[in-house]
């Protein structure tokens, strides 16, 4: 599972991306619709028959691409980028491989959640050297991948103890797992985000599209929410760093003077 490589972009061809594109849309054989809300059954069969039956169909089934994987190892991109009112910005992103599944699905979403907490008490209220740091964590189905993305903004002065606090935080759940005060906060959040989802017609329709994709029964939320421990955490901070995989980019801003 090779990553994509600067000359896999730079052969990128213009006109046979477009005739990919369109002998896609060419046949609409094997596409699966979903309609979500409140809908009445008789009254959409028409403008289904009218826009969807008649779409082209060739009967042949259409199969996935080749997945485009995060690059593999520790990398860093520094470069300098003039700029009216110069800040640094940093993005740094963690792989691993991780089967796609409810309880992994939760648990990635919690120590993202746990991280964006950390950061905010130590990268903005402790050492002021940001605004609103940002921390999250998925897993790609397609690809069984899992990713940790961390990113903030800040000034040349701050910059290298900010990239100290990103990774010493993980390194803290992963040494003794999350503080019973972060891991409370962020499950008691997640499942009054998960009650409000439920009223969202974009929720029930990624819960529908998990399922036809991949196989995913995604219903049983709350119940994986509440299951998970301290020590899952732990564990997957550990996974995580253990994997080695990190990519860091980082944009210094100079004076366009």
């Amino acid at each position: 599972m090779a990553a994509t490589t600067v000359e896999d972009v730079q052969q990128f061809d213009y006109e046979k991306t477009l005739e990919l594109y369109r002998e896609r849309f060419a046949n609409a054989g094997d596409f699966t619709f979903l309609f979500i809300g409140n809908i009445d059954e008789q009254e959409l069969k028409p403008y289904v028959e009218q826009y969807l039956a008649s779409l082209p169909a060739t009967g042949a089934k259409g199969q996935a691409g080749t997945p485009i994987y995060r690059a593999r190892g520790v990398i860093t991109n520094s470069y300098e980028q003039k700029m009216e009112s110069p800040k640094v910005s940093v993005r740094m992103i963690l792989t691993d491989q991780a089967e796609p599944s409810l309880k992994n699905s939760v648990q990635a979403d919690m120590l993202g959640q746990i991280l964006l907490s950390r950061y905010t008490e130590t990268m903005r209220e402790e050492e002021g050297g940001t605004y609103s740091p940002g921390a999250g964590m998925s897993i790609s189905a397609s690809k069984k991948e899992r990713t940790l993305q961390i990113g903030f903004d800040t000034n040349t002065e701050q910059r290298d103890r900010l990239l100290e606090i990103a990774i010493e935080e993980i390194e803290k759940i992963a040494q003794a797992g999350p503080s019973d005060a972060d891991f409370n906060k962020v499950k008691e959040f997640m499942l009054k985000k998960h009650r409000e989802n439920l009223e969202e017609n974009g929720y029930w329709l990624g819960l529908m599209s998990s399922y036809y994709q991949y196989g995913l029964n995604m219903r049983a939320y709350p119940e994986a929410v509440n299951a998970l421990t301290k020590a899952d955490i732990q564990d997957l901070a550990r996974e995580v760093l253990a994997s080695g995989n990190r990519i860091q980019v980082i944009m210094n801003g100079v004076s366009a003077e």
